[in-house]
């Protein structure tokens, strides 16, 4: 096993630093743990990453991001979804906006 930059922890089998999209095969969690990435995980044009790891329904996955379309359309539109698919004001939390650190 190779360790992870300055951190030292190392990191798992398997791990490659280009899935083929330019990114890592894995991400290495705030609690120090190593998570494996999705397929075709990327960074898009706009920036955002392709998916995000998040509790939805009360357990942890991968949810793939929503589209810039679908960002413009919540912010004119004043209403946001949350990974769950439900509507919520932009600025809670719980919000893809708020979540994309975009709010």
């Amino acid at each position: 096993m190779t360790t992870a930059n300055n951190n030292e922890i190392p990191k798992p089998e398997g791990y490659y630093s280009d899935n083929g999209h330019g990114q890592p095969t894995h991400l290495l969690s705030r609690s120090g743990k190593w998570i494996a990435t999705p397929k075709g995980y990327r960074i898009r044009e706009d920036g955002l990453p392709s998916h995000k790891y998040l509790r939805v329904d009360g357990e942890l996955r991968w949810v793939e991001t929503p589209s810039t379309e679908e960002i413009e359309s919540w912010v004119y539109d004043s209403v946001c979804e949350t990974p769950e698919g439900d509507p919520i004001e932009p600025d809670n939390p719980r919000s893809w906006l708020f979540i994309l650190g975009l709010i």
